[in-house]
């Protein structure tokens, strides 16, 4: 499969062209995740922050009965070296139906909106977010963060008692592009709930 996703994007006319198609697969292959957590765990009226992933669109979420969806993503870091091919690329105001945030827009005015994409590291602590999120997922994140420990400690602070860290992720190692394995199902590495108590 991996071989037949780099033969069209080998094809594709431009950067931004292939940066779409990635985009599509990355969205697909999210909403399966999302889709098969809802089933065990009701995402209806839940704070929900999603690091590391600007893939999932608001709408779906909306249409599964989230209260509010927040994205942390450095996007900042790689919208150049894959939409622009290393070259700089203006950051979209709106990405699947989210508006970009960079750290210092973040006020607790916008906790009022449904969704938005903070530009922002998650080792990075940001204290509106303290005991905010009933539930917080990571797909495919945790290979590409410099600082894992410090990461988790921050997921740890803005969970909500009872809340709910999901991740799944590839073989752990710090890399900005990351390798991302899980284009073949079969190569997934692991995946876990935790509850907080």
């Amino acid at each position: 499969m991996l071989r037949k996703i780099l033969a069209k994007m080998n094809k594709m006319r431009s950067s931004v062209e292939s940066a779409r198609y990635i985009s599509e697969h990355f969205q697909n292959y999210h909403r399966n995740i999302i889709l098969e957590l809802h089933k065990n765990i009701s995402l209806r009226e839940k704070r929900i922050l999603d690091v590391g992933g600007c893939n999932i669109p608001a709408e779906f979420m909306k249409s599964l009965g989230v209260k509010q969806f927040v994205c942390m993503d450095p996007i900042s870091k790689w919208w150049s070296f894959h939409a622009g091919g290393g070259q700089y690329v203006q950051i979209p105001e709106m990405l699947n139906g989210k508006k970009v945030y960079s750290r210092g827009d973040i006020t607790p005015s916008r906790l009022d909106e449904f969704s938005f994409i903070l530009d922002d590291d998650i080792e990075n602590i940001n204290q509106l977010f303290f005991n905010y999120f009933d539930i917080i997922i990571s797909i495919s994140t945790f290979e590409h963060v410099t600082d894992l420990r410090r990461s988790l400690d921050n997921i740890y602070r803005y969970l909500r008692t009872g809340g709910v860290l999901h991740s799944q992720y590839e073989p752990i190692f710090s890399s900005p592009v990351g390798h991302h394995l899980y284009i073949d199902e079969d190569l997934n590495f692991s995946s876990f709930t935790i509850y907080k108590r």
